[in-house]
């Protein structure tokens, strides 16, 4: 099983339009490499918000066939954290997987 995230943030220059109920418009968002800073849809450097954005995680298994997926949505009142979007949106994932029967056959 290969699980994997992605990051979706808002850049600077969507700085103070919200949607609905605080929530980011899906699209402002765009991926996000969190290792380089950067964001891949510009060709020039943005900085992310530091409030707002969204987490997707995907549950493959060893064929590459998508099993489970689910996403964790920041509030635009809250701050993003990379963490806490992997952690909810994995649990999420998890929880539509198709539960195994181990009782072995009783």
């Amino acid at each position: 099983m290969k699980i994997t995230y992605q990051h979706y943030r808002i850049t600077e220059i969507y700085r103070g339009v919200v949607g609905k109920r605080g929530k980011p418009l899906h699209s402002h968002l765009s991926p996000f490499n969190h290792s380089k800073g950067l964001f891949s849809a510009y060709i020039m450097p943005s900085k992310p918000l530091p409030r707002g954005g969204l987490t997707v995680c995907t549950i493959r298994d060893d064929n590459g066939i998508i099993l489970s997926a689910d996403i964790a949505l920041c509030s635009m009142s809250d701050n993003f954290c990379y963490k806490t979007g992997r952690q909810i949106s994995y649990e999420r994932a998890m929880s539509k997987l198709p539960r195994e029967d181990n009782d072995g056959g009783s």
